[in-house]
């Protein structure tokens, strides 16, 4: 009996459907893992920085896409604990929302942008790794700005 590996489309759509769920895992793993403060932010640093980009990894033609549903779905998931948890309201669901995104994107964003650049040729290759240079910056600076 062999076993076949899946077919591209497949592993597209595993790695979407997987992108999706972290976020509600990332939650249930914290709370059967009892992490709070400090923990937490530990945790919610290695699934960006580890688990995303296996995720990102798994996907073929998707890649981007997957990368960024995967940081929307964890920053999702922090926005409707702590609206269950009645901790933010208004403005502030939309300013946490954005800075666990923009934190979630940088902190994931060394691998996905490897695999973005390997293709390119080298001239394509240093105006892109400035252009996404100039966007990461951006996006940190923006943080600062929105938080509060």
């Amino acid at each position: 009996m062999t076993i076949s590996a899946p077919s591209q489309r497949m592993r597209d759509w595993l790695s979407v459907a997987g992108a999706i769920a972290i976020g509600p895992a990332f939650q249930v793993t914290g709370y059967a893992g009892n992490f709070v403060f400090g923990a937490a932010a530990y945790f919610y640093f290695w699934v960006c920085a580890c688990v995303i980009p296996l995720l990102v990894w798994s996907a073929l033609r998707l890649r981007i896409a997957v990368w960024q549903i995967a940081v929307l779905s964890m920053a999702l998931s922090v926005v409707g604990d702590n609206l269950r948890l009645h901790a933010i309201r208004g403005r502030e669901m939309l300013q946490v929302g954005y800075g666990f995104w923009v934190l979630g994107t940088l902190l994931s964003s060394p691998f996905p942008l490897y695999l973005l650049l390997r293709p390119l040729p080298r001239g394509r290759k240093i105006l892109a790794g400035i252009g996404a240079l100039v966007v990461g910056w951006a996006l940190y600076l923006s943080f600062g700005l929105f938080m509060p």
